[in-house]
């Protein structure tokens, strides 16, 4: 049964074949896990911002402590390298909820830095799943302002809206919702390969706007390691013109 949209409300639902929007809903293990992961937070201000450097802090210990035990089983794989580069896109694309400025841009230098150094294909597949992965994080948030939980806005959450903001913002905004309604899943590939901030509007709007999260999932994830294998060759044929040769090991 579909109901209906009141008087002076926009319907902002991106439409789907019958039964789809049953079956393509975000799992409750992760939405509980994001809820708590935010409520655990500050609710905002500087003390929001320390607390997720140092839970970042604490992942990337985590990440080094465990990589050296596993470097006596499998120190060929270069472990340390991949855990950093992946935990840093992961926080970068919003893995923590609250994106960190400049660290995306770190994130996709590592990209680089690493397809030259190190296995190019390895380092975008891990990049890549690293900024879906953060990616989906932004996207169970903005799907939980649509359902309206609670210390979220009804439509998407605010530290969402803040990143477009102005006269030019706006205009691109509206672009990415008629992109969405008319061409939701491609729409989601391509703006999740382009490396630019506008990514994150557009998984917020997708998520307020009832995108089923496995179609987001995939598109999601096809635009993302297609980005990081971009960026890991760009790195890989710098690396041939600048020192040609056997590539140092990291």
């Amino acid at each position: 049964m579909t109901s209906p949209v009141g008087p002076g409300r926009a319907d902002t639902s991106i439409d789907a074949p019958a039964g789809e929007t049953a079956r393509d809903r975000i799992p409750g293990w992760l939405r509980d896990a994001l809820a708590r992961l935010d409520a655990s937070l500050p609710a905002h201000g500087r003390r929001r911002f320390a607390a997720i450097v140092g839970l970042a802090a604490a992942i990337v210990a985590i990440a080094v402590s465990a990589s050296r035990l596993l470097f006596l089983l499998v120190d060929a794989l270069d472990i340390l390298a991949y855990a950093g580069l992946f935990v840093t896109n992961w926080v970068a694309n919003g893995g923590l909820l609250v994106p960190v400025p400049g660290l995306r841009l770190v994130g996709w230098l590592m990209i680089v830095q690493q397809g030259g150094t190190l296995d190019a294909a390895v380092a975008g597949v891990v990049g890549g799943l690293a900024m879906t992965l953060g990616q989906t994080s932004l996207y169970v948030a903005a799907a939980s302002a649509r359902e309206g939980a609670e210390r979220h806005r009804p439509d998407e959450p605010s530290r969402l809206r803040s990143i477009a903001s102005g006269e030019r913002a706006e205009a691109m905004r509206s672009r990415l919702e008629r992109l969405l309604r008319e061409h939701g899943f491609a729409t989601i590939v391509g703006v999740s390969f382009l490396p630019t901030p506008m990514t994150t509007v557009a998984t917020g709007m997708a998520g307020a706007m009832a995108f089923g999260f496995r179609r987001f999932v995939l598109a999601s994830l096809i635009g993302r390691i297609a980005l990081g294998l971009a960026l890991a060759y760009l790195g890989d044929a710098i690396m041939g013109v600048v020192t040609p040769g056997p590539r140092p090991s990291a």
